[in-house]
C-alpha cells in the first residue's frame, strides 16, 4: 500500500466515534495487534471499511472473531499523541463506573 493511502487512512482517526476507538483502545491497552470482538458489532464494520481494521480469515461459529489492526496503523497508535487522542474518544464508550 502507498504511504498517501496510508496517511489518508490515517486520518480517519480524527472522525472516530466513541465505539471504535474503544474497540483500537482495548487492543492497544492489551498490547495485541490481534483482537477477538463480537463479528456482528458495528465498529468492526466501520473500521474495516475505513481500513483501520482487518478481518482474519476464521472458521469458527463462535460469535467472537479476530481481527488484526494492520502494521502501519498499529505503529501510528502507539505514538503517545495519537493514543491520547484514541483514549479521549473511547472514554465515552466505557460504562459508568
Amino acid at each position: 500500500m502507498s504511504r498517501k493511502k496510508e496517511s489518508l487512512i490515517l486520518k480517519t482517526l480524527d472522525d472516530l466515534n466513541p465505539n471504535e476507538a474503544h474497540l483500537l483502545l482495548v487492543a492497544l491497552e492489551k498490547k495485541a495487534q490481534t483482537i477477538y470482538w463480537d463479528k456482528d458489532a458495528g465498529e468492526v464494520h466501520s473500521l474495516i471499511t475505513r481500513g483501520l481494521l482487518e478481518d482474519i480469515p476464521d472458521e469458527s461459529t463462535l460469535s467472537h472473531k479476530p481481527f488484526r489492526v494492520p502494521k502501519f496503523v498499529w505503529d501510528h497508535l502507539q505514538q503517545k499523541d495519537a493514543f491520547q487522542n484514541l483514549k479521549t474518544k473511547g472514554a465515552s464508550a466505557l460504562p459508568p463506573t
